[in-house]
């Protein structure tokens, strides 16, 4: 699934599912909430990373929030219990 708003809900996941970032642009900021019942894996796009890898996740029922460093960097910081 393409994740297209900056607040974003995931409601409903499956074992092994998982969502992409939208473009990385500097300065740009995505909030995610996972409230399904599995860990959901994050993706950037094609060419870009996340926490200078490919991906990253978020437990059920935690949050997370992205952003963007540069135009190719996302870091991510795992938030709380919803």
């Amino acid at each position: 699934m393409q994740l297209t708003y900056i607040y974003n809900s995931i409601d409903t996941t499956t074992a092994g599912s998982g969502v992409k970032l939208p473009n990385c642009e500097m300065g740009a900021t995505v909030f995610v909430a996972n409230s399904g019942a599995h860990t959901v894996t994050v993706y950037p796009q094609n060419g870009n990373t996340i926490n200078q890898t490919t991906s990253a996740s978020i437990a059920k029922d935690h949050t997370a929030l992205f952003f963007a460093v540069s135009n190719t960097q996302w870091y991510s910081l795992n938030g709380e219990r919803i």
